[in-house]
């Protein structure tokens, strides 16, 4: 009897269906792409494929449960009959609403009931409405790549390169969708104590539904100096977030790495700082000179050499010193000196070739400053008589009237000239008294 029963048990779990669904996870992905107008629904749709693995069919049943407000939803169909080792699919469509932001979220449960009851969440994956179309790279004022996806590398960046990223951000949107204008930031992040700076910058952007942020004037631009004391011969991730919100309040968000590749190169001397004083020469002949060199490289240079150069200025100066490695404290010097050139220049623009040097000459950098050199002004200029407003004359004739006036008469040197004249006219008064004697002895 206790066989029979054992047997009757064994028996009946065989006759046991099974269901099974093939795709458990019941993500649906979803657009807002073909949105216009003022729409403010958008049409689902997701298939679930139900298999039956047992040996006799299963009738169920299928309800939709635990939906979000909004979600206008149903399953169809809502019971069938599915034989042993056979499929059936279950279709659940209708609208949800816009304002769901980007990524996964739940939204109720699939509940299948037969012999055994199971349910199953239900998901919807909302698509980015806003993308990176692009990253251009400048590296000291020259573009050297165009980013089009995420991780790409950007090479061979020095210690003291400038690099600026600008931004092309393309909004998804149907242009005639009345929600579809974009408002966001974007941030840029790179926080690793071997770079030497972090890097940690956000600037805000706009973009109307259908367009493209790419003109000159709409660019999202960053800049940025990699450090001249940077680690040699290393990769830096620099973490890139662009983040948005449509008309809806629906938030995007966008996150890609963008790889920065270091290196030092073995020789490199620049000339990091130059200047002169004055920059131009009017009635002086000295100038002043100030010049820095540094050594970025990772070999020492104990053979380097600067030179300032101008044969029509009679300038030839020359220094040698030593540098240590591109990443110590002791890897640049500073030269500062005058020179005086000469009196008869004549008026133009001189240009003073100011060059670096390793291994002696070799060269490594190279500047030029251009001297103006103008006429001296002479000292023949006529003096301006200052213009007194009418108030500022009353002033100071009041001022004159109530007060002494002290009168100076300035003492004239007499010339050689004024000495012949008198001597002239004392000759005359005497020969006029002798003419006069002369007669009055006469006449006696």
């Amino acid at each position: 009897m206790i066989i029979g029963l054992v047997f009757t048990i064994f028996l009946a779990n065989l006759a046991l269906a099974s269901l099974e669904i093939v795709e458990t996870d019941l993500t649906a992905a979803v657009t807002y792409e073909d949105l216009e107008d003022n729409d403010d629904q958008v049409n689902f749709e997701n298939t679930i494929t139900i298999l039956n693995t047992g040996n006799t069919t299963e009738n169920i049943t299928l309800t939709l449960q635990n939906l979000i407000t909004n979600y206008d939803l149903t399953v169809s169909p809502t019971s069938l009959e599915i034989a042993a080792g056979a499929s059936s699919e279950v279709k659940v469509s209708g609208k949800i609403p816009v304002n769901v932001d980007q990524g996964v979220s739940e939204f109720g449960t699939l509940k299948i009931g037969g012999t055994s009851t199971e349910e199953f969440k239900l998901k919807t994956d909302v698509q980015s409405m806003l993308e990176i179309k692009k990253i251009n790279v400048y590296v000291n004022g020259e573009r050297v790549k165009s980013i089009t996806e995420n991780a790409e590398t950007v090479k061979e960046l020095g210690p003291g390169d400038q690099v600026e990223l600008k931004f092309q951000l393309n909004n998804l949107f149907d242009e005639d969708y009345d929600e579809g204008d974009i408002t966001g930031e974007v941030s840029i992040e790179l926080d690793d104590n071997n770079f030497g700076e972090r890097i940690n910058e956000d600037q805000e952007f706009d973009i109307e539904a259908g367009a493209v942020l790419e003109s000159a004037d709409d660019e999202v631009v960053f800049a940025f100096t990699i450090p001249k004391t940077i680690e040699e011969d290393d990769q830096y991730k620099l973490e890139i977030t662009v983040t948005g919100k449509d008309g809806n309040k629906a938030r995007y968000e966008v996150r890609w790495d963008l790889n920065l590749e270091v290196e030092r190169a073995q020789d490199d001397v620049r000339i990091e700082k130059l200047s002169v004083s004055p920059e131009e020469l009017t009635c002086t002949r000295e100038l002043q000179f100030v010049i820095g060199v540094t050594n970025f490289g990772s070999d020492e240079q104990k053979h380097a050499a600067l030179s300032v150069i101008n044969s029509d200025l009679g300038i030839n100066e020359n220094f040698q010193f030593e540098l240590d490695r591109g990443i110590t404290d002791d890897n640049s010097v500073l030269r500062q000196f005058p020179i005086v050139l000469k009196e008869d220049l004549v008026p133009g623009i001189y240009p003073i070739v100011v060059s670096a040097f390793y291994d002696y000459n070799t060269l490594d950098d190279k500047q030029i400053i251009k001297l103006v050199v103008s006429e001296c002004p002479t000292n023949g200029a006529e003096e301006t008589v200052p213009v007194v407003e009418e108030e500022e004359k009353e002033t100071v004739t009041e001022a004159i009237t109530s007060s002494f006036v002290v009168k100076s008469i300035e003492k004239i040197p007499y010339t050689a000239e004024d000495f012949m004249v008198a001597l002239i006219v004392v000759a005359i008064v005497i020969i006029f008294i002798l003419i006069l004697v002369l007669l009055i002895t006469l006449f006696k």
